[in-house]
């Protein structure tokens, strides 16, 4: 088929870190913006990038030269394109999603998180669940989307443990930790089950790190996944140890690494069987916003399905305000 049939227009919506300024000033092969990877993308045509900040679109000219619009607000010059990226603040993030969800051009939204709050009701956005996508980055690498599948189909046998570390908050680093637990096991998690351990107040007074546990079920079965919450002022962490029958997966480094396991004989100890290390394999974290728009073009071309709609954001919200409130419970027991 035609590349140019492919290609679809993008409106830029807020030109801040994860919108422009991450990778700014590198040339390499490190994709973490919305502009960069947008602009690099051969199915992508970038038509607007629009910022309240002049000097942020001055920036964006000197950059990305003068085939894009470069706009402070949408006006009478602005035409809907075909992809509609909200990087700003939540706040404006909601603001341009309310103004722009009638227009039937727009094929999808690409949200930053977090997007959903207590002051908002999904309900409003009913009608366009399926134009949504949330951008929880590492489902979109292909590595996790592959361990999906395999999970799916129940290729590794039961499973036996789910461990997750993180610190910065259970809204901030720990939303991504249970969109990736929620994108594995299919939202399969029972509010009722949650309890609350312990807390830190490691990053913000709004947004604590929690450590919990809470019940997935996989093959008929309830498995306990417990939060682990580090605090943010000692270093930063993000990990996730999945323990199946016949394997097991340490992933750590952000996502970045994956570190395989397998059961084996011990060679010493007749009758024990070992989790013994096979590889590591690095899911190119580095360029996840090539990844990202890749399988964006892939959802708009019918290619792929979409796990990140608000639909899956709610159920992100539904499980970390309830862990919320009962820690309310939890502090003044």
């Amino acid at each position: 088929m035609d590349q140019e049939i492919n290609q679809f227009s993008v409106t830029i919506i807020g030109l801040g870190n994860i919108g422009m300024l991450y990778d700014y000033n590198n040339d390499s092969d490190v994709f973490l913006t919305h502009t960069k990877s947008a602009f690099y993308h051969k199915n992508f045509k970038i038509k607007y990038l629009i910022d309240i900040d002049p000097e942020k679109l001055k920036l964006a000219k000197k950059k990305y030269g003068i085939g894009i619009k470069y706009l402070s607000s949408i006006d009478s010059n602005y035409t809907p394109t075909d992809l509609i990226v909200l990087s700003a603040d939540p706040e404006t993030n909601v603001y341009h999603l309310n103004k722009l969800k009638s227009i039937e051009k727009v094929k999808l939204f690409l949200i930053e998180k977090p997007f959903l709050n207590r002051n908002l009701n999904i309900s409003d956005f009913k009608k366009i669940l399926n134009k949504t996508y949330i951008n929880y980055y590492r489902k979109s690498l292909p590595f996790f989307r592959e361990l999906r599948g395999n999970i799916q189909n129940h290729l590794f046998g039961d499973l036996i443990n789910i461990n997750i570390r993180y610190s910065k908050g259970i809204k901030n680093n720990g939303s991504h930790l249970i969109d990736l637990v929620n994108f594995f096991f299919d939202s399969s998690y029972d509010k009722k089950s949650v309890k609350v351990i312990n807390y830190i107040n490691d990053y913000s007074s709004d947004d604590e790190s929690i450590t919990f546990s809470v019940n997935y079920k996989y093959n008929g079965k309830n498995i306990a996944a417990i939060f682990h919450a580090l605090d943010e002022r000692k270093f930063s962490l993000i990990e996730m140890d999945l323990i199946f029958e016949k394997k097991r997966f340490r992933i750590y480094d952000f996502g970045g690494k994956i570190e395989i396991y397998e059961p084996q004989e011990d060679i010493v100890f007749s009758g024990y069987k070992n989790l013994r290390s096979l590889k590591i394999e690095d899911t190119d974290i580095n360029s996840y916003g090539l990844h990202t728009y890749e399988l964006i073009s892939h959802i708009l071309n019918k290619r792929e399905y979409n796990y990140s709609t608000l639909d899956d954001e709610f159920r992100i919200y539904d499980l970390s305000d309830h862990i919320i409130k009962k820690l309310k419970k939890f502090k003044r027991a």
